[in-house]
């Protein structure tokens, strides 16, 4: 147990600084750093399957035509995420990315909701509300919607739910999804050439760079697909705040944004939202533990 909270804090820790590596690249346009990117994560991918012994599970998923879709719609979520992402680091906008992966838990429960059937408690309520009046109040004294932050929580939610719904080991899972993207990463190929935009291979220390975005992509869902198979799914919804916390600290003391009114607002109403969901699931945590030194 100890060992998967160890791979989830890392998979958080390693999502929260993801940033850094995007502004590294930023000089270079956001289609081509996806582009790369997934090219790059299809052939690290195949080498951890060659090395953990898992290409015949990658060849009897390819034949079940049913899960691959499944997996391909996911990517195409996934993709949505990955690109805007890489967009507003590239745009200096770490702050409402960070802001995105808060609201992220909330939209999950949402759908949970409206898709699952799931139902929402009072506090539950409480805590969505929390967020909804936070992010009114950004788009009335802004007069602008976070449109990025929600398209960061709407997409990473959209994934999720997809992928609750496919039992897969992840790594195999995660080289179909990659797989999926082939047609866009070659679309976005000849778009940029159609328009003289592509430095890959053109910068030879710019090329070594970006192709570092395959295990940079890569690894922290690899440590997340290992701890969320023997964590609870509450435990994972209560480390997923640290992705956004190390995000937004890196946003105000490493690339100088500021928070201007509106945001602070809008965050006091996020931040009000996750400690009031966090309430609710650390006494339900307690509460099941109690039931279960009962019996």
């Amino acid at each position: 147990m100890n060992k998967s909270f160890a791979q989830a804090f890392t998979a958080y820790v390693l999502w929260g600084a993801v940033p850094l590596y995007f502004h590294w690249v930023a000089s270079v346009a956001s289609m081509e750093v996806l582009m790369v990117g997934i090219v790059s994560s299809l052939a690290f991918l195949f080498i951890l399957l060659g090395i953990s012994r898992q290409l015949p599970q990658l060849k009897q998923l390819l034949a079940d035509r049913k899960t691959c879709k499944t997996l391909a719609l996911a990517s195409i979520f996934l993709a949505t995420n990955w690109m805007f992402f890489i967009y507003g680091v590239s745009t200096n906008r770490v702050l409402e990315t960070s802001m995105g992966y808060y609201i992220g838990p909330i939209i999950s429960v949402f759908l949970a909701v409206v898709f699952l059937g799931e139902r929402l408690n009072r506090i539950q309520m409480l805590a969505l509300f929390c967020v909804v009046a936070g992010i009114i109040a950004q788009l009335l004294m802004a007069g602008s919607l976070p449109w990025i932050a929600l398209i960061l929580a709407f997409s990473w939610g959209l994934y999720s739910l997809i992928k609750k719904q496919v039992q897969v080991p992840s790594l195999v899972a995660l080289t179909v999804e990659t797989l999926s993207l082939l047609p866009l990463s070659l679309l976005l190929f000849i778009y940029l050439q159609a328009n003289q935009q592509i430095t890959f291979l053109d910068d030879v220390e710019m090329s070594w760079i970006l192709l570092l975005s395959g295990p940079v992509t890569v690894l922290p869902l690899l440590f997340f697909g290992a701890a969320v198979q023997k964590l609870s799914l509450i435990a994972i919804s209560f480390m997923q705040y640290i992705a956004p916390t190390c995000t937004f600290m890196l946003a105000i003391f490493y690339f100088g944004e500021t928070l201007d009114s509106g945001k602070i607002i809008m965050f006091i109403g996020i931040w009000s939202g996750v400690i009031i969901f966090s309430i609710d699931v650390l006494n339900k945590l307690r509460q099941s533990k109690k039931d279960t030194l009962k019996e």
